[in-house]
């Protein structure tokens, strides 16, 4: 399998979650920041469109060039009610995470969903909660060269994510497990 398969994958129990959320129940979220220890915790019945691999998945293209310019999330999961990209997920298989750590891809995509959404949008009504997820086998957490970019990045921002104001649950999607009906 290479990592387009993989994340092709995810992307298409995404899409029929969109019509049985119990599917979301069986995306676990690992070594999360928040309460949440599945997809559905994070979108629960709430309406989403899926961007996968598509340069519109950024509504502010002028926001942030230097950081975040000419970069796409593997999956990006809209919020139909505000209209506001609420999760960001970077699949991998056996690459590495792009760029330097202290501005890594992953980084970027913090500080984009931080700098683009609001942590509650929808006056006295809840929304998809916000997220920045990497996907990928636990071979690949496990592996000290592919994760040290990943643990770099929880080491220095996850008590920012964690501040009720920020509120951004920053986890790992373990892709080996039950979570897709395709093996790894």
């Amino acid at each position: 399998m290479v990592e387009k398969n993989l994340e092709d994958a995810l992307a298409a129990k995404l899409e029929r979650a969109l019509l049985d959320r119990s599917l979301l129940r069986d995306i676990r979220i690992i070594s999360g920041t928040s309460d949440a220890s599945c997809l559905y915790d994070l979108v629960s019945e709430r309406d989403y469109k899926i961007f996968q691999d598509r340069s519109d998945w950024n509504p502010v293209p002028t926001l942030m060039i230097d950081v975040a310019g000419g970069m796409v999330p593997d999956l990006v999961l809209r919020s139909i009610a505000s209209n506001e990209n609420r999760i960001y997920i970077e699949v991998k298989y056996t690459e590495d995470l792009n760029y330097d750590r202290p501005l890594s891809q992953i980084v970027r995509y913090f500080l984009h969903l931080l700098c683009t959404t609001r942590q509650s949008p929808l006056p006295k009504k809840q929304d998809i909660r916000r997220a920045v997820l990497l996907a990928a086998p636990s071979a690949w957490f496990e592996n000290k060269t592919h994760a040290n970019k990943w643990y770099y990045f929880l080491d220095r921002y996850a008590d920012l994510a964690k501040l009720p104001e920020v509120d951004i649950t920053l986890g790992e999607l373990r892709l080996d497990t039950t979570c897709l009906d395709t093996p790894v």
